[in-house]
């Protein structure tokens, strides 16, 4: 990874983290391009993306501990972020997460994000991973913990005057 001293920053960085996917070490990788980007940039676009890439990687190999660490990066960065770098990010996460195929595992993130989306007041986000996590109590069969979590997606709904009309 090569660091742009007096150059176009922003385009070594998105340089870097197209390479940082086919590295040896991805995870490395990105790690560097968070370092470069918060010593050399004045925006946190690429680290987002970093930290939403890492927090695959880390879903992918469950590791709960990393991953925990690695969204509460990535929530933190949630409201510095334009739109169009983060309409993607709530639905990649759950897509992997999902893929794990271990309901304990999903369990544990998917309360996990819902906390931090939640104690960092990220309302849409909120809403959207509470209706995927919703989605996966429906379809198996965990009625009592939908329960649970309804009335405050309701609630959410509500707040950001989202209607549905059946």
């Amino acid at each position: 990874v090569e660091e742009d001293v007096g150059g176009d920053a922003e385009v070594n960085l998105e340089d870097n983290f197209i390479e940082a996917e086919s590295s040896s070490n991805p995870i490395e990788a990105y790690k560097l391009i968070i370092d470069l980007e918060q010593s050399n940039a004045t925006t946190y676009k690429w680290s987002f993306k970093s930290y939403e890439k890492l927090c695959q990687i880390y879903i992918k190999n469950k590791n709960f501990l990393e991953t925990q660490k690695c969204l509460n990066k990535l929530f933190d960065l949630y409201s510095k972020i334009e739109e169009v770098d983060k309409v993607d990010t709530i639905r990649n996460l759950t897509f992997v997460l999902t893929d794990t195929k271990d309901m304990n595992f999903e369990e544990q993130v998917f309360r996990e994000m819902l906390m931090l989306l939640k104690d960092k007041e990220i309302e849409r986000a909120y809403l959207d991973t509470g209706i995927q996590w919703a989605k996966i109590l429906f379809k198996s069969n965990k009625y009592n913990e939908l329960k649970v979590i309804l009335p405050e997606l309701l609630k959410y709904l509500n707040k950001l005057k989202v209607y549905c009309y059946f």
